[in-house]
């Protein structure tokens, strides 16, 4: 899809009552592939949130990470869509790269204010696949709704 055709899309969809934003797509193949976004209904206005930290840059290039943050009513809820390697297995290098987004999620997570956070999308694999968070799971609270 060209830049045109995908602001197309995005004002198509706001007379819809929706906003939607997209990243990049990867740039590992010659064709379409990662790509991650969200879209919602108005009220609620996803923003994409400002780099705090380098590996948070350099894992949205990859175009399978972004971080969202969401206002409802007054609270913070940040957003992590995350599209992992297909094929991720436990020890597989998949796994790692997906690992290793995840990592680079929690950290520039914790450069935010505190608040309601939330990771969708894909992993490709199962929870038990991935050490962060796995040690997300066990250390920090976090809950796999999944």
């Amino acid at each position: 899809m060209s830049k045109a055709q995908i602001v197309l899309a995005n004002v198509e969809v706001k007379l819809r009552g929706k906003s939607i934003d997209a990243g990049p797509l990867g740039p590992e193949h010659a064709r379409a592939s990662g790509g991650v976004g969200i879209q919602a209904k108005h009220p609620f206005i996803p923003v994409h949130i400002q780099s705090r930290t380098k590996a948070y840059k350099d894992g949205e290039e990859t175009g399978r990470l972004r971080i969202y943050s969401v206002d409802i009513a007054g609270v913070t809820l940040h957003l992590v869509v995350l599209y992992g390697w297909t094929g991720a297995s436990k020890g597989s290098i998949d796994a790692e790269r997906t690992d290793d987004l995840m990592a680079i999620a929690r950290e520039e997570l914790n450069m935010h204010p505190e608040g309601p956070e939330a990771i969708c999308g894909d992993l490709n694999g199962d929870p038990e696949c991935f050490e962060t968070l796995q040690f997300m799971l066990r250390n920090e609270g976090w809950t796999d709704a999944g």
